[in-house]
C-alpha cells in the first residue's frame, strides 16, 4: 500500500499525455519566427512569407540606406550654393530627416529658406523640407510598422498557444520531474547510495548515514547511526560544542528520511524507515530581513503548526528554534513542548538539538523513550578537536570559548572571557581594560 504511495515514476508514466502537442506547437513557432534574429536582435521577429505586408516594410527597411544615400546626392545638388555636405536619415518614431554639419549651418551669412529645424546634436543639425516631407508621405515610420505588425503576429501566436497552456504546463512539470528523477537516479548511483527498506512498524534505523551533499565539499566524511522505533528513541536530545556538526547530523537524518519518502535510494549503508506523514523542520536561522521578535515570532508559528496536529509518524527536528529569546524562557518553552509530545497519546520522533543542559535532567525519568546523544570531541595540543562522530552521552559544556581561541580570536579576548565565565555574577562585574596581545 505505502508503497504505491511512496513511488510515483509508474503513475507519473501511466499519464494520458499527447506526446505528439509539443511536437505540434514547436513547428508553429518555428513557422512563424525567425529564432536566430530574434535571438541576435533580442526582439521579437517574423520569417518572411508569413505576412505579405510585412515582407514589403522588411524589403523597404532593407533599402533605405541605398535610397537615402542616392536621394542625398539630389540635395547636395540643390543645396550646394549654400552648404558643402548633407545627408538624409531616418530615425524611428522621428521620420525622415536631413543632416548637416553645424558649422555648415552656423555662419553668419547662411539663409537657407527651405529648411525646416528640427533638433541639433553635438556636430550635427537635423532639418526637414520637401523630400523628407515627401519620405515621410511615401514610406511612413518603417520600423514601427515592422514592430507594430510582428507584436500583432505574436499575439495571434499566443492565443494560439495558451488554448493548449494547461497541456504545456503539465508536459513542463513532467519534465521538471523526470530530471529529478534522473539527478537522484545519477546521485545514487555516483555516490554509492543504497536502496531503503521500507517498514510496517514505526521505525527509522540509519546505519553508516551521511549527508547527502556534504561529500562534494570534504574529502572525508563521517558516517554516523539513528535509531529509533515505536518505543524506544521517541526524542532524542542532541547536545555538543558549537561546530561539532550537530545541525549537520540533523539534517543528515532529515533528508535521509525524506528520500526514503520519495522513493530515493539513499546515502547511508542501510536505512529501514516508515512511512511518515509530515516532517517539520524547525530551526533558528530566519530571514536576513527579520530582526529578534520577527524571527523569534517566525519561530513560534512554525512550532505551533507542529505541534497542532502531531502522529505517532511525523517528525520533528528542532535545532534551537528560539535561540533569540532569554535562556530560562527558553528552556521553559522547550521542556512543556517536550512534555506535550511525551503525554500524547502517540508521541511522534522528534530530534532535539540543545544547550540548555539543565532541562535534560528534567527528562532522565522518562525511561527509554528519552536518548541522549552527544558529538565526539578531544583535546590536542591544548587545542578542542571536534570529531563529528555521534555518541550516547550528554555534554554538559558548548567550548564557546575553545572554539573561539581555535578560529583565531585576540589571546586577550580569550582570558578575559575565561576570567569572567569563572566570577561569580559575571553580569556584575566591573569592565577591566582588556590585556589585548599579539
Amino acid at each position: 500500500m505505502y508503497r504505491e504511495k511512496l513511488y510515483p515514476v509508474q503513475e507519473l508514466l501511466r499519464e494520458n499525455f499527447d506526446k505528439w502537442l509539443l511536437e505540434n506547437l514547436s513547428s508553429w513557432i518555428i513557422q512563424v519566427v525567425e529564432v536566430e534574429r530574434t535571438r541576435r536582435q533580442q526582439r521579437f521577429t517574423i520569417r518572411s512569407g508569413v505576412d505579405p505586408t510585412l515582407d514589403r516594410w522588411n524589403e523597404t527597411y532593407t533599402c533605405l540606406p541605398d535610397l537615402l544615400s542616392h536621394m542625398a546626392e539630389g540635395q547636395m545638388t540643390e543645396l550646394r550654393a549654400n552648404i558643402r555636405t548633407c545627408g538624409l536619415i531616418y530615425f524611428p518614431m522621428v521620420g525622415y530627416l536631413l543632416k548637416i554639419p553645424k558649422v555648415e549651418v552656423e555662419t553668419p551669412d547662411i539663409h537657407i529658406s527651405c529648411l525646416e529645424f528640427a533638433f541639433t546634436e553635438t556636430k550635427i543639425a537635423y532639418y526637414r523640407n520637401d523630400t523628407t516631407r515627401t519620405l515621410d508621405r511615401r514610406y511612413g515610420d518603417v520600423m514601427y510598422s515592422i514592430v507594430d505588425t510582428e507584436t500583432t503576429i505574436m499575439r495571434q501566436l499566443q492565443r494560439r498557444l495558451l488554448i493548449h497552456a494547461q497541456s504545456l504546463l503539465r508536459a513542463s512539470q513532467f519534465a521538471a520531474e523526470i530530471d529529478c528523477l534522473c539527478s537522484l537516479a545519477i546521485a545514487a548511483k555516483s555516490k554509492d547510495w543504497k536502496k531503503p527498506k521500507l517498514a510496517e512498524n514505526d521505525l527509522i534505523r540509519i546505519r553508516s548515514g551521511r549527508h547527502p551533499i556534504q561529500k562534494t565539499r570534504c574529502k572525508s566524511i563521517i558516517k554516523n547511526l539513528f535509531y529509533a522505533d515505536a518505543s524506544n528513541h521517541r526524542i532524542t536530545f542532541l547536545t555538543g560544542p558549537n561546530g561539532s556538526g550537530k545541525s549537520t547530523y540533523m539534517n543528515q537524518i532529515a533528508l535521509i528520511i525524506y528520500l526514503t519518502q520519495i522513493g530515493s535510494y539513499v546515502p547511508a549503508e542501510e536505512a529501514v524507515i516508515s512511512p511518515l506523514d509530515a516532517i517539520y523542520i524547525l530551526t533558528g536561522t530566519g530571514s536576513e530581513k527579520e530582526d529578534d521578535y520577527s524571527a523569534y515570532i517566525s519561530a513560534l508559528h512554525s512550532v505551533s503548526v507542529a505541534l497542532r496536529t502531531p502522529t505517532k509518524r511525523t517528525l520533528l527536528v528542532m535545532d534551537e528554534f528560539a535561540s533569540v529569546i532569554d535562556k530560562w524562557e527558553l528552556n521553559a518553552l522547550t521542556t512543556a513542548m517536550v512534555e506535550f509530545l511525551l503525554n500524547l497519546g502517540e508521541c511522534p520522533f522528534a530530534v532535539i538539538a540543545t544547550h540548555n543542559y539543565g532541562i535534560l535532567k528534567h527528562f532522565q525519568v522518562s525511561g527509554p523513550r528519552v536518548q541522549y546523544l552527544t558529538m565526539k570531541t578531544t583535546t590536542h595540543e591544548g587545542k578542542l578537536l571536534c570529531l563529528y562522530e555521534v555518541t550516547n552521552g550528554i555534554t554538559s559544556e558548548s567550548e564557546a570559548i575553545a572554539i573561539a581561541k581555535n578560529i583565531g580570536l585576540p589571546l586577550g579576548v580569550i582570558e578575559r572571557a575565561l576570567e569572567l565565565r569563572n566570577s561569580p555574577g559575571v553580569m556584575n562585574v566591573k569592565f577591566v581594560q582588556p590585556r589585548i596581545k599579539k
